[in-house]
């Protein structure tokens, strides 16, 4: 934003002149001043280097001199023989004690020296030398030289003694440790020492027995027993890094392979620990001795084994401006000469300039004027200078051409302005009628035509149709949005033999693709205008100038018709003009985009009639499923749209109101009906068509047939055997007789309670259950040659079956393995779309009493709710659709068939006032199709008399909508669907009036 006001701001020529020479100067001095920094920095750089050499190599020094001794101290005393003596006591008969102590003396830069051996035991000489900081850290005697410390074993376990001895070696004090923690064998020294042959050097770590930071340095014994390490404080080395002096700002570190810091210079620790390890850089600079610059600080690392396995790095740091002091200053001078020339060359600059800009500013005054399109006045400038006068001329042509140029712009403007108002209309219009009359009209406006005709391919692609013809001398307006057709019949794209037709110039456009300009349709032996002619005769109208253009989409496509204009008119004398070559681009242009529109069109129709078939198709599918409900799906909707143009129709009452907006809006509803059903994909056949109270896949009633054939054969049976037993065969006949005809009573009741034609009343029940506890006996196995299904519950019922028989079985039997158990479903994913189903524990219960004791109807409570969960299958099935918005109330229409007004409905519970009129009809379109379908397996053919008296009767319930029976029968809709949908035998003669002057005076009542 502040870059554009310093663009869009203007400045005299005088102050661009000064500045520019004033900028050169100033150019100049900081090209100058860079390059003084430039040598100044390289200069400094080397500076930097040498001292960072010489320091580092200080450095190594120290360090070498501070840590080889170690190293080399340890070597040589892991190769002593009376290193390898046991450690009794407190030591102080160690062999290798007065070895250890002559070592502390003449290194007093050591810390310690000890020997640890793989038993545990361990020996330490600390040299103390009066250190309170060591004395003070080991509770030892202030005049205390060395500490002796031993661990050791004796009868009560292991023991760690401290010896305290002056400078003469007489002990001073002692201390007995015997609960203490310290292994040698665990520490860090003495394991890497046993797995290398050479002289380890440790990283830095926290001393034991000093708690202060050090360095250790050990060597495993020649007979690996044990080893021998020298502990080294890197306070030395602390203390010499941090006098070391690179610059002001500057400083070392000393690091233990390239990341443990032994030392550092005061003020680096920061700067170490703010380093990034994962830089490219930084991990160069810490992999190898290099130089290098980060942020203008420069960096060299200095890297060397110690040992042959570890090595010591010095990483030297030091901003570059600490060593370019003198570059300041010489930098300052340079900037006060250059402002004493800035201020001697301005004064002459700006003589010179004003001697310039009188005829400049003649220029600026025109070149104003020019702007706001004012292209009067001339110039007058007298100047000596060849460039500004050759200026001046210059601009009177370019105001000229410039006056004759804005016209011609103003009129592509508003061409161009009219076609993309054109384009977005077209854009946002799918009706083929409206569509063709903005196509048409605007290239009408464009052009000035006096007429034209936009035609359209057929679906065959053989006949170009006439959408709309317009003509303004002879008042002609067909097709389009006037409500009157083209008189005008198609026009063939092939001749008889399937050639192209290029004699009308419309086909020939079409089959090329490229727009035809004809001046003169009376001066032209290129086509055959030979209809054009009668036409003209027929109308007296002469038809000249015709301007036919494709209709292309821009970029590629096939053609999808053309548009044809006839008659230019000239604007000022109004006399039929040839179209002007410069106006086709701006209606082919149109053309391109009347074709994106029409192909728009062309595509979402499809698309709309993809949805509708893929819904018909779900529809038909369902119906398919079942021989009796093989129409169920297809009629709804048609009784629905039946009652909705009804309720269109109302002028007062409570549909009075009601109406859809469009036709989007009764496509929404129509495919709302059409998939109300869609759920019951999900329901199995058998529970929709069961038609009696033991049919599965099929009707289980055989099964305890052939179990009553059992018990009747055993029967005889025991009649013979009895007789042989010695029973009078009379006798035997007669109890036989007796059981015969039990079982044929008992097996006629069961058979009579499977069709389910009659309510179970108690007594009913108690029958049922005194046969069902009749016993037989089973002598096969009944766990084998079963589905994968039926051996998982037995798995899930740890029934492995029966090892012996024969088995006692009862009659009739409500088996474990009967029961097949809810899968895949929780109660989350009902309660998210707020169903309001009692969900049955148990998907179904197929045992045979269970279902035999069904009080009414075939259907079990599991097989009700699977048939009522359709309805919420349908609801899951069409959310999960991405409805587009003018379809978004698809779900809900189909989802709410079986709501009832009084809230005793399905899956919602939803009560009238919830439910919208389409919502109703949809649910009252159900009830009539299902009460007077004559295909449904479970009751008989109803007329029509008969179902509207069980409407009339759900209605007393508050089971369906009272208005919409009203309009049922007020406005003949009933019997407009009997005789499209119902047998003729069905329709009978209904008492209309009876049926409103009750409800009217329930109205009333109410």
């Amino acid at each position: 934003m502040g870059t554009s006001r310093f663009l869009n701001k203007k400045v005299h020529f005088r102050s661009t002149v000064i500045f520019g020479v004033l900028a050169i100067v100033l150019l100049m001095t900081i090209s100058s001043v860079s390059i003084i920094l430039s040598v100044a920095r390289r200069s400094a750089q080397t500076a930097a280097e040498s001292r960072f050499e010489t320091t580092g190599k200080a450095a190594k020094e120290r360090t070498v001199s501070l840590l080889q001794p170690a190293i080399d101290m340890a070597t040589v005393v892991s190769f002593v023989s009376d290193v390898n003596s046991p450690v009794e006591g407190d030591g102080l008969n160690y062999p290798a004690l007065s070895l250890f102590s002559q070592i502390l003396k003449n290194k007093p830069a050591f810390y310690s020296i000890y020997a640890g051996f793989q038993d545990g035991s361990f020996i330490q000489l600390i040299n103390a030398g009066k250190n309170p900081l060591i004395t003070k850290a080991q509770n030892a005697p202030g005049n205390t030289n060395i500490i002796v410390r031993t661990i050791s074993s004796s009868g009560t376990g292991r023991e760690q003694r401290w010896t305290f001895l002056d400078t003469e070696g007489k002990i001073i004090s002692r201390r007995l440790d015997s609960e203490f923690e310290y292994d040698p064998r665990l520490r860090p020294w003495y394991i890497a020492s046993l797995s290398c042959p050479d002289t380890v050097l440790s990283k830095p770590y926290i001393f034991n027995s000093l708690q202060q930071p050090g360095i250790t340095s050990s060597h495993v014994l020649p007979d690996r027993t044990g080893v021998v390490g020298v502990d080294l404080t890197i306070s030395n080395l602390s203390d010499f890094v941090s006098s070391l002096n690179i610059s002001p700002n500057g400083g070392i570190m000393l690091l233990y392979g390239d990341k443990d810091l032994i030392a550092v210079s005061s003020g680096m620790k920061k700067f170490f620990s703010g380093l990034n390890r994962t830089d490219e850089k930084i991990q160069k600079l810490f992999s190898t001795s290099t130089t290098m610059f980060l942020d203008d600080v420069l960096l060299q690392s200095n890297i060397w084994n110690i040992t042959a396995n570890q090595k010591l790095m010095i990483v030297s740091a030091a901003p570059v401006q600490d060593f370019m002091s003198g570059a300041a200053e010489m930098q300052k001078r340079i900037i006060l000469v250059s402002i004493i020339i800035l201020l001697i060359i301005s004064q002459i600059i700006v003589l010179w300039v004003h001697k310039l800009s009188g005829a400049l500013k003649e220029l600026s005054a025109d070149a104003e004027r020019v702007g706001n399109m004012d292209f009067s006045g001339t110039l007058s400038i007298n100047t000596a200078v060849l460039e500004f006068y050759q200026l001046s001329k210059a601009f009177e042509i370019m105001k000229s051409t410039i006056a004759a140029r804005t016209k011609s712009l103003e009129e592509t403007l508003a061409k161009l302005e009219m076609i993309v108002d054109m384009t977005i209309a077209m854009s946002a219009e799918y009706d083929v009628n409206r569509l063709s009359e903005m196509i048409l009209s605007g290239a009408k406006r464009l052009t000035h035509a006096d007429g034209g005709s936009l035609y359209l391919v057929n679906e065959d692609r053989d006949e170009l149709e006439f959408k709309i013809i317009l003509n303004d001398t002879l008042g002609i307006e067909q097709g389009g949005s006037s409500g009157e057709p083209v008189s005008m019949d198609p026009v063939p794209l092939y001749d008889s033999e399937g050639n192209e037709n290029h004699r009308n110039v419309v086909t020939h456009t079409f089959h090329a693709g490229r727009t035809e300009n004809i001046p003169d349709a009376y001066d032209t032996e290129q086509y055959d205008f030979s209809g054009t002619r009668q036409f003209d005769k027929k109308n007296n109208y002469r038809s000249v100038s015709f301007l036919t253009v494709p209709l292309k989409p821009r970029g590629g496509g096939d053609v999808l018709g053309a548009l044809q204009l006839i008659n230019a008119i000239d604007q000022e004398s109004g006399e039929i003009i040839p179209f002007p070559e410069e106006l086709q681009s701006f209606v082919a242009a149109l053309s391109s985009a009347a074709a994106i529109a029409v192909q728009n069109r062309n595509l979402i129709e499809r698309q709309k009639r993809l949805f509708d078939d893929l819904a018909r198709f779900v529809a038909t599918a369902i119906d398919a499923k079942s021989p009796y409900t093989a129409r169920h799906c297809a009629r709804v909707p048609e009784i629905a749209k039946i009652l909705i143009q009804k309720a269109e129709e109302m002028e007062d009452g409570p549909f009075a109101d009601f109406s859809f907006k469009d036709a989007s809006d009764r496509r929404e509803f129509e495919l709302g009906a059409l998939l109300h059903d869609c759920g019951k994909v999900t329901t199995p056949e058998y529970v929709v068509d069961k038609a009696t109270k033991l049919e599965t896949i099929y009707n289980r009633l055989h099964e305890i047939r052939t179990r009553f054939e059992v018990l009747l054969r055993d029967a005889r049976i025991k009649r013979h055997e009895s007789v042989l037993a010695g029973t009078d065969p009379a006798v035997a006949d007669r109890e036989l007789k007796q059981q015969e005809q039990k079982l044929h009573e008992d097996f006629a009741f069961v058979a009579e309670c499977n069709v389910g034609s009659e309510y179970m009343e108690d007594d009913k029940l108690e029958r049922l259950k005194g046969i069902a506890s009749t016993v037989w006996y089973r002598y096969f196995d009944n766990h084998i040659g079963l589905s994968w299904g039926e051996q998982k519950r037995f798995a899930e019922l740890n029934d492995k079956g029966q090892t012996s028989y024969p088995v006692q079985e009862y009659l009739i039997a409500d088996r474990p393995e009967h029961i097949v158990l809810r899968e895949n479903w929780t109660q989350e994913s009902y309660d998210k779309f707020d169903f309001k189903f009692i969900v049955p524990e148990y998907l179904y219960n197929r045992g045979e009493l269970y279902n035999l004791s069904i009080r009414n109807g075939t259907l079990s409570t599991e097989e009700r709710f699977k048939i009522e969960e359709h309805v919420a299958q349908t609801i899951v099935m069409l959310e999960n659709i991405p409805f587009p918005d003018d379809l978004r109330r698809v779900p809900e229409y189909a989802g709410t068939h079986h709501e009832l007004p009084n809230g005793k409905g399905y899956p919602r519970a939803l009560v009238a006032s919830q439910v919208s009129i389409p919502e109703k009809i949809i649910a009252f379109a159900d009830v009539i199709e299902a009460l007077t379908s004559t295909d449904r397996p479970y009751k008989k053919d109803k007329k029509l008399s008969e179902a509207i008296e069980i409407l009339y009767q759900m209605i007393l319930h508050g089971h369906i909508d009272k208005d919409l029976f009203i309009l049922l029968l007020s406005s003949g809709a009933y019997l407009e669907y009997a005789k499209r949908f119902m047998q003729p035998e069905q329709v009978d003669e209904v008492d209309v009036e009876k049926y409103l002057r009750a409800l009217e005076n329930e109205y009333q009542g109410s």
